[in-house]
């Protein structure tokens, strides 16, 4: 099966997304930005956000193979996370180095 859970809204700052996560198993998982009333933000989509297959501390999460979310920095979104045979431990936003 897997599963799906959206965050309560959140304001954040930086310019991409980075999860702890552990797809051992053949597990997956992708993450959409949704606005705070709970819309998919164009960009942002499930159907747009890469696959993420691995075992990291700090995964850092695209979008078509853009892992920029600036633009998105300190307006109120929520993130729907949708897995399968996944363990999500943490996520954070981040700046680019």
């Amino acid at each position: 099966g897997g599963g799906v859970f959206t965050t309560p809204p959140i304001i954040f700052e930086g310019q991409r997304l980075e999860l702890n996560v552990d797809t051992s198993g053949g597990g997956w998982a992708q993450v959409e930005i949704r606005s705070g009333s709970g819309r998919p933000l164009a960009g942002f989509t499930q159907e747009a956000c890469d696959v993420v297959r691995s075992n990291a501390t700090r995964k850092i999460v695209t979008w078509n193979g853009s892992s920029d979310c600036s633009d998105l920095a300190g307006k109120t979104v929520r993130l729907r996370f949708t897995m399968r045979a996944t363990k999500l431990y943490a996520f954070q936003f981040t700046s680019s180095l």
